[in-house]
């Protein structure tokens, strides 16, 4: 069924798990492996995801896994052999971040995954950690710039709409004032 999925159809359901994660932190346990797995598997076929927006949407899946809970995150993705695969998925996309909750999301997941204790960290990926702080300062620096961006995108937006606003009124004024204007004499 899925097979009839779009890219635009699948990034909804990316974003639907994201509002699970987000909004009923530790009410989502039971769903936890499963909103793992549906990203990973796509990830990691042969051809790859095409799509990169989609691509940058199913790694968030599992960024937002992380934020819930990092522990059993780390722990599935271990289990499947996937941890190596996806933290390097993650960081060598890590530029095409580039929206303000992309970058915050990643930023707060790596703060989760530096409080996991160290006996919890797999040993496949202990060598690497240290570039958990890197891709923080990284985003750190990057995220006044997206900030910007997307404020100056609202006020284009905001400008954009006020101006369509303002003609709109204009015409009807004009359509009434005709309109009224025709009827006296």
């Amino acid at each position: 069924m899925h097979d009839k999925l779009n890219a635009v159809d699948r990034i909804c359901g990316c974003k639907l798990a994201e509002a699970v994660l987000l909004n009923l932190r530790g009410n989502a346990d039971q769903y936890l492996q499963r909103l793992i797995e549906l990203p990973m598997m796509c990830l990691t076929v042969e051809n790859g995801i095409k799509a990169k927006s989609y691509r940058i949407h199913l790694i968030e899946m599992v960024i937002n896994c992380i934020y819930y809970n990092p522990a059993t995150t780390l722990q599935i993705l271990e289990t499947h052999g996937w941890t190596n695969k996806f933290f390097s998925m993650w960081f060598s996309n890590m530029e095409s971040f580039t929206r303000v909750h992309d970058k915050k999301l990643s930023i707060v997941a790596i703060i989760a995954l530096l409080g996991v204790a160290p006996e919890q960290v797999p040993a496949s990926i202990q060598p690497g950690w240290h570039r958990l702080l890197q891709g923080l300062v990284k985003l750190f620096q990057t995220l006044p710039a997206a900030m910007k961006c997307e404020f100056c995108s609202a006020v284009s937006f905001y400008l954009a709409f006020f101006s369509l606003h303002v003609k709109a009124c204009l015409i009807l004024t004009n359509l009434t004032s005709s309109a009224g204007g025709g009827s006296k004499g």
